[in-house]
C-alpha cells in the first residue's frame, strides 16, 4: 500500500511531518501458528482497512493534495500530515489513530483474531498506534520513481514496538512528548498516562525525548465509536462494545451494555468482571464486589476476579475480607506480584506494617522492577519510623521510574520526619516539577519551609496548595500557624476558622485558634476555643493544658489547677512544662499549684 500525491521540484525538499505509526502486536507469534496463507490473509484484510479508513478521512475533512501521504509494508502502516497549521496535523492524527483503532476492532478479521485469543493456545493480536513527528525529506523514491518521504524519524513512532506489550491492554495510542503537549494546546479534551519507557536496549529510561505517553480516555472516542461501530447483536458484541466505551472512560455506558451483554448470557463471566472493573472505577465498591461474585460463581479459579473484589473490599476499609480475597488469588496463581502488593498494602492499612513488608518483599521478588511495591514497602518503614530503611525503598521506585512524583514526595515526607528538611524540600521540589498540582506536596513544602523558619515562603506554598484544593483544612490551619509564627494573630485567627468551617471537629485548630486569641490577651475567647477541642476529645492533655494556662492568665486559680491537673495526669511531660511556662507565673506562688509542679507546698 503505498500512496503520495506529492509534487516537488527539482531536488529534495525537508518538511516537518506528523508521523502516525500502526503496526500489529502479536504478527509474529501469529504467524508461527498460521499457515503462510492465513497470515497474508491477515495482512492483507489490514492494509484494506487502513486504506479505506485512511481515504475515507482524507475526503471528509477535504484535505488538500499534498497533506497526507501513507503507505505500508508487512503488518506495519504509516502516514504522515505535512503542510498543516499549528497543532492541526497533531489533532488530525489523532483523530485518524482513533479511526483506525476502530476500523480493526469493527473488521471481520478484528474480530477473528480477538476471538482466537480467547483459544488457550491462541495469541493475542491488537493493533497499536503511535505518533510522533520529525523532519521528512521529501525526494525521487530510486525504486518506484515516485516523490516519496525519505529520511524518516519513522522511529520516533516507532518506538511503540519496544514497550511492555501490556500497554495494549490499556490504551489504543501511544503519542510522544510533542504531540501530547499540541493536543493539549488545541483544547482536545484527553486523559494521558504516565509517561513511560521503551524496555529495549540503548534507550535512556530517564530521557523524555525517547518516551510516549498512553492514551487513557477521550471524549471523541465514543463519538467516533458510535459512528462507525455495527450495532452489537451478540451477548460478546455488547461485551466488546462495553469494553472500548469502559476504555474511553465512559463508564456508564459500558455498565449498560456489559448488563445487555449478561442479559444474554448470564453465565459469560468476563461481562460480570468487566462490570466489576467499571463499577470500582466509578466508586461503586458494593455493587462492583457483586459483580465479582457473579464472576466467581461461574469461574471460581478466576485470578483476577479475587484480586479485584480484594481491592474492593480494600477500598470499603474492610481489609480483612480484602486479604481473604488476595489469598485466593494467590492461590490461583501464586505469583502474581499485583496481588501479593495488593495484601502488603491491606496489611499496611490495618496498621500490621511487618506484614506488609513480608508481602512487598514478595511481590519484589517476582518482579525486582515493580516502582509502585519499592514505593509501598517505603511507606511501612516511614509508618514503622525506620525513615533510612523507606528512603532506600524511595531510592529503588525512583531509579526504576525517575518521575514517580508518589516516591519524590514520599522520600520529601520521610526526610522531614528525619529533620532533614532542605532534603525534604528538594524532593518536594521534585515530585511539583513531575505533577504541579500535587496540592500535598505543596502543604508539605510549606510545613518543611516554616520548620526552617521560611514563614512567608511556607505562606506561599499553602497558597499553592489551596488554589488547587480550596477546602483542604489542613492547609489553612498550617497558613494559620504560619501567620501566628510572624505574630499576624488576626491574619492566624482568619485561616483557623477557613479551616473549621471545612471541618468542625478539627481538634487541631481549635488548640491553634485558642492560642491566637491567648496571645492577643483575648482570653475568654481562648477558653471557649479549648473548650471546644475539649468537647472534641475529652481526654485531650493538650487542650486542658491550654485552658489551664487561659484561666492562670485570668489569675482564676482553681480552674487552673483542676485542668492542669488533669493534663498532667494524661501526660507527665506537661508537670515538666508547668515548671518553666511563663503562663502560668500569676498561680506560681498558690499551694496547690506548688503541690502539682513541684510536689510540695509553698
Amino acid at each position: 500500500m503505498t500512496q503520495t500525491s506529492q509534487t516537488v521540484g527539482s531536488g529534495p525538499q525537508k518538511k516537518r511531518a506528523v508521523i502516525l505509526f500502526a503496526d500489529i502486536l502479536g504478527s509474529t507469534e501469529f504467524a508461527s501458528t498460521q499457515t503462510p496463507e492465513k497470515y497474508s490473509e491477515m495482512v492483507r484484510a489490514f492494509h484494506r482497512m487502513a486504506c479505506e479508513v485512511i481515504q475515507a478521512y482524507e475526503r471528509a475533512e477535504k484535505l488538500s493534495a499534498g497533506r497526507l501521504h501513507y503507505g505500508g509494508v508487512g503488518d506495519e502502516c504509516h502516514v504522515f500530515l505535512v503542510g498543516g497549521g499549528p497543532n492541526e496535523d497533531e489533532r488530525h492524527a489523532m483523530r485518524l489513530a482513533v479511526r483506525l483503532k476502530q476500523g480493526w476492532m469493527n473488521s471481520d478479521f478484528g474480530k477473528d483474531l480477538a476471538a482466537f485469543a480467547q483459544n488457550p493456545y491462541g495469541t493475542k493480536v491488537d493493533l497499536r498506534v503511535g505518533i510522533g513527528c520529525g523532519d521528512v525529506v521529501f525526494d525521487q523514491d530510486v525504486w518506484t520513481g515516485e516523490v516519496t518521504p525519505e529520511g524518516i524519524f519513522i522511529s520516533q513512532a516507532k518506538r511503540i514496538e519496544s514497550l511492555a506489550e501490556q500497554y495494549a491492554e490499556k490504551t489504543y495510542i501511544l503519542v510522544k512528548l510533542d504531540i501530547k503537549e499540541a493536543a493539549e494546546r488545541a483544547g482536545l479534551e484527553i486523559e494521558f498516562g504516565d509517561r513511560v519507557y521503551p524496555q529495549a536496549k540503548g534507550f535512556d529510561r530517564g530521557n523524555t525525548e525517547v518516551a510516549v505517553y498512553p492514551v487513557l480516555s477521550w471524549k471523541e472516542f465514543v463519538e467516533v465509536q458510535e459512528q462507525v461501530a455495527p450495532q452489537p447483536q451478540s451477548a460478546l458484541d455488547f461485551a466488546r462494545f462495553a469494553l472500548a466505551l469502559q476504555r474511553s472512560g465512559d463508564l456508564d455506558g459500558a455498565i449498560a451494555n456489559y448488563m445487555r451483554s449478561v442479559e444474554l448470557d448470564p453465565r459469560f463471566h468476563e461481562a460480570w468482571y468487566n462490570m466489576g472493573n467499571a463499577y470500582r472505577a466509578k466508586g461503586e465498591h458494593d455493587r462492583a464486589i457483586e459483580c465479582y461474585e457473579k464472576a466467581l460463581a461461574i469461574k471460581p479459579d478466576s485470578h483476577g476476579s479475587w484480586n479485584n473484589m480484594g481491592v474492593a473490599y480494600s477500598a470499603r476499609g474492610e481489609h480483612d475480607r480484602a486479604i481473604e480475597c488476595y489469598e485466593k488469588a494467590l492461590a490461583i496463581k501464586p505469583d502474581s506480584h499485583e496481588s501479593w502488593n495488593n495484601m502488603g498494602n491491606a496489611y499496611r492499612h490495618k496498621g500490621d506494617h511487618n506484614r506488609a513488608i513480608e508481602c512487598y518483599e514478595k511481590a519484589l521478588a517476582i518482579k525486582p522492577e515493580n516502582h509502585e511495591s519499592w514505593n509501598n514497602m517505603g511507606n511501612a518503614y516511614s509508618a514503622k519510623g525506620e525513615h533510612d530503611r523507606a528512603i532506600e525503598c524511595y531510592e529503588k521506585a525512583l531509579t526504576i521510574k525517575p518521575d514517580n512524583d508518589e516516591a519524590w514526595y514520599n522520600m520529601g515526607n520521610a526526610c522531614s520526619d528525619k529533620g532533614e528538611h532542605d532534603r525534604a524540600i528538594e524532593c518536594y521540589e521534585k515530585a511539583l516539577a513531575i505533577k504541579p498540582d500535587k496540592d500535598e506536596a505543596w502543604n508539605n513544602m510549606g510545613v518543611a519551609y516554616r520548620h526552617r523558619g521560611e514563614h512567608d515562603r511556607a505562606i506561599e506554598c499553602y497558597e499553592k496548595a489551596l488554589a488547587i484544593k480550596p477546602d483542604k483544612d489542613e492547609s489553612w490551619n498550617n497558613m494559620g500557624n504560619a501567620y501566628s509564627a510572624k505574630g499576624e494573630h488576626d491574619r492566624a485567627i482568619e485561616c483557623y476558622e477557613k479551616a473549621l468551617a471545612i471541618k468542625p471537629e478539627r481538634l487541631e485548630s481549635w488548640n491553634n485558634m485558642g492560642n491566637a486569641y491567648k496571645h492577643k490577651g483575648e482570653h475568654d475567647r481562648a477558653i471557649e476555643c479549648y473548650e471546644k477541642a475539649l468537647a472534641i476529645k475529652p481526654d485531650s492533655p493538650e487542650a486542658s493544658y491550654n485552658l489551664a494556662c487561659a484561666f492562670s492568665l485570668k489569675g482564676q486559680v482553681p480552674e487552673a489547677v483542676e485542668h492542669l491537673t488533669r493534663a498532667v495526669a494524661l501526660n507527665e511531660s506537661y508537670k515538666e512544662n508547668a515548671r518553666s511556662h511563663s503562663d502560668f507565673d500569676p498561680i506560681r506562688n498558690d499551694p496547690e499549684f506548688c503541690k502539682l509542679v513541684y510536689d510540695y507546698s509553698q
